[in-house]
């Protein structure tokens, strides 16, 4: 905080950079000069990956040992922004309160001049910010969360049709094999849930084996498939498996093929109940 207020030419760097300044990356304490500026390295942490666009660096410095604080638009308007980590989710409607106190007193300063600050809802939330792209455009989340149920419907409707079609294929290729269990006194309702366990079965091995190979197909080609946008850095990108794999992201997924196959498999396993026990020892369809 000292070095902060006081604006001191001290900085932290990753320790890729670290390195390949002093060739290791136990540097703290040590110099380089960086625009032409001595600064004194306080400390070396872990390298971050440029998929985290409001976290990434390869040094970081107290903006107060720049001039990047005075330069300005109309003595309000600035080069910086704040990303705000709570330690809980409870805490944000006290940072927004926060921040609406804040804003309004300097509303009140820019009046005196002029000026008006209209906030379009801000702060963002990091779903907010990855949805609004434009600073002049009020956030459309209704819009946004809109599209994105129709996208989810139509990905799990389509698919569930010709799934759906397969699998009343394939059951009807084991008609007999249901008319004997239906002629040794196997209830519906066994029928329908021995297709229903065959299939989730089959869900669960595949869901395993895609995150296998998702996972395998990330590390490996991580730096080309998750390439930042042109200008955030001229590092390739870090990608680790913490970066790659959540287990909240993996149940949604298990959770969305279980509904796929649920609605894939539901008619044709009813459909396959109820077949006539004649007709299905006899081969008939």
């Amino acid at each position: 905080q000292e070095d902060f207020e006081a604006g001191l030419p001290v900085a932290v760097l990753s320790e890729s950079t670290a390195r390949r300044l002093f060739q290791t990356s136990d540097a703290a304490g040590r110099e380089f000069q960086l625009n032409y500026v001595t600064f004194r390295v306080a400390g070396v942490v872990k390298d971050v990956s440029n998929l985290a666009t409001a976290s990434y660096a390869q040094a970081w410095i107290p903006f107060t040992s720049t001039s990047t604080a005075d330069f300005s638009w109309c003595d309000y308007m600035g080069p910086l922004s704040v990303t705000i980590l709570p330690r809980d989710e409870a805490d944000v409607p006290a940072i927004r309160e926060e921040y609406d106190r804040l804003f309004a007193e300097l509303g009140d300063e820019a009046k005196i001049n002029g000026w008006k600050f209209i906030l379009r809802e801000r702060p963002y939330t990091q779903e907010v910010t990855a949805n609004t792209p434009w600073a002049s455009v009020s956030p459309d989340m209704s819009g946004v969360y809109r599209r994105r149920i129709i996208t989810y419907l139509i990905l799990l409707l389509v698919p569930a049709v010709n799934l759906s079609s397969m699998t009343h294929s394939r059951l009807r290729r084991r008609a007999e094999e249901i008319g004997v269990r239906r002629a040794f006194g196997a209830r519906r309702s066994v029928i329908m849930t021995d297709i229903f366990l065959e299939n989730l079965i089959i869900t669960l091995f595949a869901g395993m084996l895609g995150l296998l190979l998702s996972l395998g197909f990330g590390l490996i080609f991580g730096g080309t498939v998750f390439a930042p946008g042109f200008g955030t850095s001229i590092e390739s990108t870090g990608i680790s498996l913490g970066i790659l794999f959540h287990w909240s992201t993996f149940g949604w997924t298990m959770l969305f093929c279980f509904l796929l196959n649920l609605l894939s498999t539901g008619l044709p396993a009813l459909n396959a109940s109820r077949i006539n026990i004649v007709n299905a020892l006899t081969g008939k369809r």
